[in-house]
């Protein structure tokens, strides 16, 4: 047997005894220990101020006997107060030790025969901490239990979805005999929820390592709104103490579910390239609506209901009709429509969750739970995904501009070269062929061109950048001590020329005009600067030279001039001399591509 399906077949054996332990330690305890589901008596004592639909229950006669346990939603949907629940009952085994009472939601007291034996949550005025998913396993000092007639009693506030003894299971026994069930729904109730702050910390190092590269117009804005608001909404799964009213901190709790599904969606469809005026304007204007109508909430019921419109109203209906729209409207954006398909259909199921938060009747709560952890996930995926796209544009992009730059020489090479060569063919043809020295000086620029194009493409003599390559013939001129240097650098020029060719044709053009400066005109001073023409979006390199009376428009047919004007030709620009006032004035201008780019950089 291979070594991988030997570690297969060992893991699979552990996963089975594993589970193989817990079902018979599960079953079993029935046999082990004094077993307290069934009815109980139940009483409201108060309701919270602000629950008006909560205050018709006191009226109503009580005790009452309901089966625990059970989501006390299920019978009162609106309860939202202090009740307590009471039962009395006869020992099996006097050596018990320890009381199991599953989940309450959401703050408990408990006491047996009148002895306060365990607490969880806070319910105060100064802060409240709920202890809804909280297994209840409390200690009963030696003493305490009698053969016959104890009595439970459990004072509790009612703030959540899940309240009263919402869950079980409900024992008593010896602490050996219950530690492992006790452990178990820890893991169900407690451990499981710790993976949201979990991956929301993975979420946020990928953030930091990979943010460097986030493309712009692809729904960052969503994916960091998203980040939060599930950062929030982890905060409902640990005992973080709220400072003053709850039911203002379950506010933020489902405005934090509400934000994260909402932006969660648009950021898939971002994704995907789904977006445009219009429907961005129309998500913006329900995200608002939504967030202020939940803020303006005032009671519990309120906070409840608009809650509930919230995720079945705008994010199902309305977000993904829209998203049908763009999928029906435009079937052909996404090339790998089995993957767009199977996106879609998980986006449809983890944001209808939201239903079972309101099935009181078989009691679902928890499961709207879990599947909040599932979204969490889900969206972890959506950004690794989002990363993967960004990985493939940005190698496409990369062969997309090397494909380009090949291009651009080629066209160069065909362009110049073969105009040359081609000169050159029909310069020695013909009743009178052009002298040597004609076809001379053709074949030599044209070699000189060829020599240029292949040190750019070999990566040899890295041409300085234009700031820098005026800073290099600024100290060059002055070392001949012979006139004065002005550098008159605009800084916007800094980075705006950054190819290679470019650059290194700039620095045969000057050197070739200050050379001729050098040894024509005997300048006292002489000037070389850079403007960047934002109008224009064109870069100007200028050297003034004083004095000086050389006019050029440019065109030449032979020597250092001819060099300088198939040099411009190569960049696509364009070069001219003035003469006035005593001086000449040489100019070179190039256009810049990409403007919108380099306005932003400036």
């Amino acid at each position: 047997m291979p070594m991988n399906q030997k570690k297969i077949r060992s893991i699979q054996c552990l996963l089975f005894s594993f589970l193989t332990i817990i079902g018979c330690s599960y079953t079993d305890y029935k046999n082990q220990n004094q077993d307290l589901t069934g009815e109980w008596n139940f009483e409201i004592l108060s309701c919270f101020p602000s629950e008006k639909k909560c205050m018709p229950y006191l009226n109503e006669a009580f005790p009452v006997k309901i089966p625990v346990p059970e989501n006390l939603r299920k019978f009162y949907p609106h309860f939202i107060g202090e009740g307590k629940y009471s039962l009395e009952f006869d020992l099996i085994d006097p050596e018990s030790d320890l009381i199991l009472l599953g989940s309450i939601g959401s703050v408990d007291r408990t006491y047996l025969n009148g002895v306060l034996i365990g607490r969880e949550g806070y319910a105060e005025k100064e802060f409240s901490v709920s202890a809804f998913n909280k297994v209840r396993e409390y200690s009963i000092p030696r003493g305490i239990l009698k053969p016959n007639n104890n009595l439970i009693e459990i004072y509790f506030t009612s703030m959540d979805i899940k309240s009263g003894i919402h869950a079980g299971p409900l024992m008593i026994g010896k602490k050996e005999n219950l530690y492992f069930t006790v452990e178990y729904w820890r893991v169900i109730r407690e451990y499981i929820f710790l993976a949201m702050p979990v991956i929301l910390i993975i979420i946020l190092v990928l953030f930091l390592v990979t943010m460097s590269v986030w493309r712009p117009g692809e729904g960052n804005v969503f994916l960091c709104l998203a980040f939060i608001a599930y950062f929030f909404r982890a905060m409902y799964f640990i005992p973080f103490p709220w400072p003053g009213d709850y039911l203002n901190f379950l506010k933020i709790q489902w405005l934090g579910q509400y934000v994260a599904q909402f932006v969660s969606i648009v950021y898939f469809m971002r994704t995907f390239g789904i977006h445009s005026k219009s429907f961005d304007w129309t998500m913006h204007a329900f995200l608002i609506m939504g967030v202020v109508a939940l803020g303006l909430s005032g009671t519990y019921e309120e906070e409840y209901t608009i809650e509930m419109y919230q995720h079945i109203l705008v994010n199902i209906i309305v977000a993904l009709l829209i998203f049908a729209k763009f999928w029906i409207k435009n079937p052909d954006r996404i090339s790998n429509w089995k993957h767009y398909t199977g996106a879609s259909i998980i986006v449809i199921i983890l944001n209808t969750f939201d239903i079972f938060m309101r099935m009181y009747k078989i009691n679902t709560p928890w499961l709207y739970h879990y599947m909040s952890v599932i979204n969490t996930i889900n969206f972890l995926g959506f950004y690794m995904f989002h990363i993967y796209i960004w990985k493939e544009e940005s190698k496409l992009e990369l062969e997309t501009k090397l494909n380009r730059q090949k291009l651009e020489i080629a066209n160069e090479l065909h362009d110049i070269m073969g105009s040359e060569l081609s000169q050159i063919v029909v310069l020695s043809e013909g009743d009178i062929p052009a002298s040597k020295n004609t076809l001379k000086n053709l074949a030599k620029t044209s070699l000189e061109k060829v020599r240029d194009f292949s040190r750019v493409l070999k990566g040899e003599d890295k041409p300085l950048p234009l700031n820098e390559l005026i800073d290099f013939f600024e100290k060059r001129l002055k070392n001949l001590h012979r006139f004065d240097i002005e550098i008159r650098k605009d800084p916007k020029t800094k980075s705006l020329l950054s190819e290679d060719l470019i650059l290194l044709q700039l620095e045969r053009i000057l050197s070739e005009w200050i050379s001729n400066i050098l040894k024509h005109s005997k300048p006292t001073k002489i000037i070389i600067g850079t403007y960047y023409q934002r109008k224009s979006n064109k870069v100007y390199v200028y050297i003034i030279n004083s004095p000086g009376k050389f006019k050029w428009n440019g065109k030449a047919e032979k020597g250092g001039l001819l060099s300088i004007r198939n040099r411009v030709s190569i960049i696509g620009g364009k070069v001219f001399c003035l003469a006035r006032n005593g001086e000449s004035i040489f100019f070179i201008s190039l256009k810049i591509k990409h403007k919108s780019k380099i306005s932003q950089k400036i």
